[in-house]
């Protein structure tokens, strides 16, 4: 039996504010944690890091204004990804095992090359709702998640 072939299916995701909301909201309260330990002299520390953890998935993750952001991803007829990075490049991507497709959550786990990862964070605000549907309809009908 042939596998079905599909049209390449182009996501260009937009700013989300429902990840935008859930960002934050995690950040603040792993701060609120991190200020209510007993933590001495490392409580400080610990909370620069919670903020620029925060700072850093705001810029590269839901802005994607960071140059390795991923900007729009291409899933092609041949199974192929292409990713389009925010510094204009192309990258010919993988789609791993570590990939999830929820209701109203997609996480696409891509490899480029041995130590390359990213991941496109995709909520149901983030896509047209045509697009969304086909994304998760393709990810079902066809599991690819295999490795190799």
């Amino acid at each position: 039996m042939s596998r079905p072939l599909f049209p390449p299916l182009l996501i260009t995701p937009r700013c989300s504010p429902t990840l935008l909301l859930l960002v934050c909201l995690t950040h603040a309260l792993a701060l609120a944690v991190v200020l209510a330990l007993p933590l001495g002299g490392w409580r400080m520390v610990l909370a620069c890091a919670v903020l620029l953890s925060l700072l850093k998935t705001l810029w590269a993750d839901v802005l994607r204004c960071a140059p390795w952001s991923i900007r729009s991803a291409r899933w092609n007829a041949d199974d192929t990804w292409t990713l389009e990075l925010a510094n204009g490049r192309s990258l010919s991507a993988r789609l791993t095992p570590a990939s999830f497709v929820g209701l109203d959550w997609i996480s696409l786990v891509f490899t480029a090359g041995r130590p390359w990862r990213r991941t496109l964070v995709l909520t149901a605000d983030a896509l047209e709702v045509d697009t969304l549907r086909r994304l998760r309809q393709r990810l079902r009908l066809w599991p690819r998640f295999s490795p190799g």
